[in-house]
């Protein structure tokens, strides 16, 4: 019996040939792909291993990682796999993704009917295929579809007649469903010259995807967190099997914050901004003035310019992102009750509600320079902005209602001389609604 040292380093017995009724006498690793040969007669078998893994060499004749075969001092019938003439009980081979031919050398002591077995296969793709070949028969026979090769043995030793063929199956591999979800990708490579028709399901039994005769990579894209399984069907042998992979969810964030006030006096009044946002690692503030802070959930800041100022919070998890903005309103007078009052002052909006279309009408004194307009919706979004170098005291503005959706906003004007927010309510255009 051999046992695992350390993933890739055995120690091998010569109590490794057991009964036929212990299927248990070979243990790996889980992660190790390796296949089991056993040569059974009567009730006794002599089993021979074959794994790959990267640290161990196809190519050396004794890398360190394989056994040596030892043979029974009593005449016993036995196998082997053999690498460059050397006959070892456990071979490691370098990897599985390429085809694989490894020579098997056998002695029977006394002619009779053996049965050569696949007695174990693990680690690999379901879709990859293990064949026996007997050179002087002429079989190639297929150990996934028939797994017991039965024929009479003259004693002996057996060279250069039997060969373990391995051709790599199909595989699976699969990236998160993404920052917004829906964006996972099963990826399907098949390396080999075996064709696989190929079905996706989700874990529901609903049909994702299908490929005819799939040869080479294969994409299977915008899929969402779940597990998949993948149904292969060979035509030619009648050999239909399923492999599973997992989609995992990505590093969705959702960003959201609030500002204790949204109007406010230059050097003033202190905004407290809040981060509401959910599943986020980490927090990003620009507050649209030059200022940026990183890393607090709650943030205090007082704006010493007149403005607008849009306010953005993004939110990161891994490699996702997501941000928020609300826009903040800074003005130069003593108080925002002298706000309200200009508000009806220096300038109107008619006609309110509107549909079709509305105007700003100024009501200053005298001519104002370098003034600003913004359309603010309810989220805090500026929507339309656009400013004028010089406006006059009763001049007539038109807004862009034909482009705004149903809803409330706030009409901002700010400049030198005028100051005032107003509020304006869009009902939709007339001519789209049934008379």
């Amino acid at each position: 019996m051999w046992r695992p040292l350390s993933p890739i380093r055995f120690v091998f017995f010569n109590e490794h040939r057991a009964d036929i009724t212990n299927p248990q006498t070979i243990n790996s690793p889980s992660s190790i792909p390796f296949i089991r040969l056993s040569l059974e007669h009567n009730t006794h078998a002599d089993e021979t291993v074959i794994y790959y893994s990267t640290n161990a060499s196809s190519t050396q004749p004794v890398d360190g990682q394989d056994a040596r075969k030892l043979e029974p001092e009593n005449p016993i019938s036995f196998w082997c796999s053999v690498k460059d003439s050397v006959r070892l009980a456990i071979q490691g081979r370098h990897i599985e993704a390429h085809p694989d031919s490894i020579p098997l050398s056998v002695f029977i002591s006394e002619g009779a009917l053996f049965r050569m077995k696949l007695a174990d296969i693990a680690n690999f793709p379901s879709t990859a295929m293990v064949f026996l070949e007997d050179r002087q028969n002429n079989v190639l026979q297929n150990l996934r579809i028939q797994p017991i090769y039965t024929i009479w043995l003259d004693s002996g030793n057996i060279e250069n007649r039997f060969f373990l063929h391995y051709k790599p199956g199909v595989k699976l591999t699969a990236s998160n469903a993404g920052c917004l979800g829906g964006e996972g990708i099963i990826t399907l490579n098949n390396p080999s010259s075996t064709l696989w028709d190929v079905q996706v399901y989700a874990s529901n039994d609903s049909l994702i995807a299908e490929n005819s005769a799939l040869s080479g990579s294969w994409n299977v894209e915008h899929l969402r967190a779940d597990e998949y399984r993948v149904h292969f069907k060979l035509s030619d042998y009648v050999l239909e099997t399923d492999d599973w992979i997992q989609v995992d969810s990505g590093s969705s964030v959702n960003a959201a914050l609030h500002a204790s006030l949204t109007e406010v006096r230059a050097n003033e009044d202190e905004v407290v901004f809040t981060n509401l946002s959910s599943d986020a690692q980490g927090v990003n503030w620009d507050f649209g003035d030059g200022t940026m802070v990183s890393g607090y959930t709650q943030v205090n800041h007082v704006f010493n310019t007149p403005g607008i100022y849009p306010v953005v919070l993004t939110a990161t998890r891994n490699e996702c992102s997501d941000t928020a903005q609300l826009n903040v309103s800074v003005v130069t007078v003593t108080g925002l009750d002298q706000l309200t009052i200009e508000k009806q002052s220096s300038f109107s909006i008619f006609p309110n509600p509107a549909s079709d279309y509305a105007w700003l009408k100024l009501n200053l004194k005298t001519s104002v320079d370098d003034v600003s307009l913004a359309i603010i919706d309810a989220l805090g979004r500026i929507v339309y902005q656009k400013k004028y170098s010089s406006l006059s005291p009763t001049q007539v503005i038109e807004l862009p209602v034909n482009q705004l959706t149903k809803g409330s906003y706030q009409v901002v004007l700010n400049g030198s001389g005028v100051r005032g927010v107003n509020s304006l309510i869009v009902s939709g255009k007339l001519s789209n609604e049934p008379k």
